[in-house]
């Protein structure tokens, strides 16, 4: 069962509309409800609310985790351009040679 803290702190790293990508997984898990129909958006938020289901459980924390993954993958990439590059810098590249053809 998901916590609030959990809940809270999954949230950070779930997108907009992430049930979509939980159903995805669960399709392709063939995870079912114990009813026996498939799994629907509605069981899902469910499940990040407090009712407890492992396979869905499982499904959120791998999109929480591929999320994750990219938003620290965009993070380096962020901190690298911007912190490598210097005023400078840029006259290696050719920017500051614009200003002496002028």
């Amino acid at each position: 069962m998901i916590s609030s803290d959990e809940r809270n702190k999954l949230k950070l790293y779930l997108p907009y509309k992430y049930t979509i990508d939980v159903l995805k997984i669960c399709e392709i898990e063939n995870y079912t409800m114990p009813r026996g129909g498939k799994v629907t958006a509605q069981d899902i938020r469910n499940t990040l609310n407090g009712r407890e289901h492992f396979l869905i459980e499982e499904a959120i924390f791998a999109v929480a985790e591929i999320n994750k993954k990219k938003i620290e993958k965009l993070q380096a990439k962020r901190n690298k351009i911007l912190n490598t590059k210097k005023i400078g810098d840029l006259k290696n590249i050719g920017y500051g040679n614009q200003k002496e053809k002028l």
